[in-house]
Parts: structure tokens; sequence; C-alpha cells
């Protein structure tokens, strides 16, 4: 006779993960809301910086998401242009907003560069803390200390410091 294992999710499962997901998103944007103050509240408000790598990341994001096609960043290495993904330019923000932006019914201008990159940042750290939320599941952590620990791996991570320097 073959044995069959558990199914991984039930109902049961699957709702406990609901809230937990729910709960280390929500506790990572609160932690982040304290952090940043009225810049997570009003990230088209905020530059985090204003020299150095961080102005170079905005500078190349935003002239890509305005003038930019394809993966070619033509603001570098004038006249053969260099690769967005060589670059500070978040490849993968700037050539989203880049298609966004050709829509007629969407127009960036940089101020929503810079809020919109802003709101992804956010969001996705707390992506970040339901994967590792989920990791530390599989690796048979308990449900409790998984919550806390993803919480703070992702916030103990060099991003989070970063994030007020500018420097994604």
């Amino acid at each position: 006779m073959i044995k069959t294992e558990k199914p991984i999710h039930t109902n049961r499962t699957l709702r406990k993960d609901f809230w937990a997901y729910s709960l280390v998103f929500l506790l990572i944007q609160c932690v982040l809301f304290l952090y940043l103050g009225k810049a997570y509240l009003n990230p088209f408000d905020f530059v985090f910086t204003f020299g150095g790598d961080g102005a170079f990341i905005y500078y190349n994001m935003i002239f890509h998401t305005l003038y930019g096609d394809g993966v070619l960043l033509s603001s570098m290495n004038y006249p053969i242009y260099e690769s967005i993904f060589l670059t500070d330019a978040q490849a993968g923000i700037s050539l989203l907003f880049s298609y966004l932006n050709k829509l007629s019914w969407i127009n960036f201008n940089p101020e929503k560069v810079v809020g919109f990159s802003h709101y992804i940042h956010y969001f996705l750290l707390g992506i970040a803390g339901i994967l590792a939320y989920k990791s530390l599941v599989l690796l048979k952590v308990n449900r409790l200390w998984a919550i806390w620990m993803s919480v703070l791996i992702v916030l103990f991570s060099p991003l989070v410091l970063r994030l007020n320097a500018g420097h994604f």
C-alpha cells in the first residue's frame, strides 16, 4: 500500500497564513512609517538625496521614464548609449514607468517618478517580509516566532537604512 503525505495546505492553514501575511506586511509598514515619518505619507514631496549615487539613480530613472525607449539609456555613453541594466537606473522600475508613460492616460513628471518609486520600495519591503515568513515556516519555525523574525530580518537589511539615504 502506498502512503500518501498530508497536504501542505488546508483551509485552516490558509486562513492562518493569510492573517500572518497581513500582520507581517502591516508591521513592516508601521515601522517604515515610524522610521520615515512624513516621507512615508507623502513620498511625492521627498527626495532623499541631492548628490552622489542617489542623485544619479533619481536622474537616470526620471530621464528614462520621460525620454527612454526600451533597454537603452540614452542619457549615457552618447552616441552608443548604455544598457539600463548596467547603470544605477533601477531598470525594472524605469522600464515599467517608461512603458506606462507611453500610455495616453498616464503622464509622468519627475515628482511622480520619484513618488511612485518610493511607494514601490515600501510595498516590496512588505512582500519581502511575507517571503521571509513563508521561508521560516517551511523551515518549521514556530509561526509566532516566524512572524517576528521575518519582520526583523527585513527591517535589519541594509536596504532599509539606505532608503533614508536615497541609495536604493
